[in-house]
């Protein structure tokens, strides 16, 4: 009876990735005749629940991933202390998780510890080290603190460099985060390099090129959006588009992606039309994969809802933010940046409608959002604040809205500096109200 659990356990190698509810069916059970046999306090129950956590994160069931990963950290405090390398596993994914719920605070402390074990003992896990240090600066990148996130990605290049043989998928996708973070920040020349490095690191020969490589193709086409050289945007994303295709369907939903950062582009260029069945087209196959209550969905969602306000098809947006809205809620609840966002998107369509008390409503929940998770100097506490502004020129209330622009200028100043887009175009707006 004894050997049941571990039976079970060793069971579950054969649906690992493939089949997570019946993995999850495997390790409940033997987590219930493991507590029997052991007892909690034994560093294989704490493996199990583990284990089970993380099914449960694959399934994005993250409330009982929560659970379990919380049990198993204290298990293993417990029996090993902090400085053990269970802990220091046990700690990268909780603050996994943490990230994915919005719990910004808590996973950076967890990163922390976890990078401070690793470091003390870098030459023994020189691999985790550097997967946690890439995991932080993802983290601040989710949190919008862009400069932070950069220098954790420029560190991490440098430890890359120094090794004898470095892994030329590891250093690509380096260097992607650190395009993409420069390229957030706005610098975009060294967004750029850093971009056309990465893609230098494959073999340009290949017909079915690494993954890796087409999602650098992606991203250098979103950057070449964002710098305006529309030409260059739309020649490497149809690129990523074809070879997403001939990838095979297991890259589906990054060939849906692609066509959806394509759809921007011809929204920007002005072909509504093509850009509308792009959409449509992306928005059906994250539907067929991922079912209607998926975040990511809402992605798509949002940026078709977008479109539909820029045409003036007022009731269609309406309809797809309040779909999104209604996803973000249902999986990250009511204290999460994103949900935060959607109802800022959501605002601007009432406010457009006329609707200034739903917008008013909309704006000061996503401001009270921000505040509480983000904090008052954060990039989108400041764009929750201009938005409430522009509401209250429509309203005639210029007073209000002239002090409001000024803490989301003063905001956007101190943490992403002078030169950053996002200033500018913020500066813009106020002075062509308050000249």
């Amino acid at each position: 009876m004894g050997q049941n659990w571990i039976n079970l356990y060793d069971s579950t190698e054969l649906y690992w990735g493939s089949d997570w509810s019946k993995c999850i069916s495997l390790l409940s059970r033997a987590v219930e005749l493991a507590e029997a046999d052991i007892g909690k306090d034994d560093p294989n129950y704490a493996v199990l629940i583990n284990d089970l956590g993380l099914c449960y994160v694959n399934t994005k069931q993250y409330q009982n991933a929560t659970t379990y990963f919380q049990e198993a950290i204290e298990i293993k405090k417990r029996i090993h202390g902090k400085r053990h390398e269970e802990y220091a596993l046990s700690a990268a994914n909780l603050a996994g998780l943490y990230q994915q719920t919005g719990e910004f605070l808590s996973a950076e402390n967890l990163y922390l510890e976890a990078i401070i074990f690793y470091q003390s003992r870098r030459s023994q896990y020189q691999n985790e080290y550097l997967q946690t240090l890439q995991d932080l600066g993802l983290l601040y990148e989710g949190m919008g603190l862009y400069h932070q996130a950069t220098s954790y990605f420029e560190r991490l290049l440098k430890l890359i460099k120094q090794q004898h043989e470095p892994d030329p998928t590891t250093h690509a996708t380096t260097l992607r985060h650190a395009s993409r973070l420069l390229m957030r920040a706005g610098d975009y020349q060294k967004s750029l390099t850093y971009a056309e490095q990465a893609l230098d690191l494959f073999p340009s020969s290949e017909d079915v090129p690494e993954p890796e490589y087409i999602m650098a193709l992606n991203d250098l086409g979103n950057l070449y959006l964002a710098m305006g050289e529309y030409s260059s945007a739309e020649n490497s994303l149809l690129k990523t588009i074809g070879l997403w295709e001939n990838a095979g369907d297991v890259y589906r939903l990054k060939y849906a992606e692609s066509l959806n950062n394509l759809a921007n582009l011809h929204q920007t260029l002005g072909n509504y039309d093509q850009a509308e069945g792009q959409y449509l087209t992306a928005l059906e196959i994250y539907e067929q994969a991922l079912g209607n209550k998926d975040p990511e969905l809402a992605t798509i969602l949002n940026n078709l809802a977008n479109y539909y306000e820029n045409n003036q098809a007022y009731g269609k947006a309406l309809d797809m933010y309040q779909r999104a809205i209604q996803i973000y809620l249902d999986f990250y609840g009511s204290q999460h940046p994103t949900y935060a966002q959607a109802l800022n998107n959501l605002g601007s369509l009432q406010r457009q409608l006329g609707d200034f008390s739903g917008a008013s409503e909309s704006y000061q929940t996503a401001i009270e959002i921000n505040k509480k998770i983000l904090g008052e100097n954060h990039p989108s506490y400041a764009s929750s604040l201009a938005n409430l502004a522009m509401l209250y020129i429509y309203t005639g209330s210029l007073d209000e809205a002239k002090n409001l622009y000024e803490q989301a200028l003063n905001i956007q100043r101190k943490v992403l500096g002078e030169n950053h887009p996002s200033l500018a175009a913020l500066n813009r707006g106020s002075g062509e109200v308050f000249a």
